[in-house]
């Protein structure tokens, strides 16, 4: 007999769409560290979120990298495939 719970198992592991990580991303920073980015600075690839914007912005992002990546993980823990890291 077919049970549901196998057909719904696949939707488990939804990865959410670049935009929506571009925004939870733009808005962390800017809560933690008041810098604002913009959308087209931002690149997701394979679980990474590559930044490319000016290198003293760059510099003061990473410098809060730790409260960001913890900040995110919470904002999007519902997810399985989110990003685990930011370059």
């Amino acid at each position: 007999m077919f049970n549901i719970s196998n057909f719904l198992e696949k939707f488990k592991n939804i990865t959410p769409p670049n935009k929506f990580i571009k925004d939870i991303f733009i808005s962390v920073v800017k809560n933690t560290t008041n810098i604002l980015l913009k959308k087209n600075d931002l690149d997701v690839r394979n679980g990474t979120i590559f930044i490319s914007t000016d290198p003293i912005i760059k510099n003061e992002i990473f410098l809060q990298k730790d409260e960001i990546m913890k900040q995110i993980v919470k904002n999007l823990n519902k997810y399985k495939k989110t990003i685990r890291d930011m370059r």
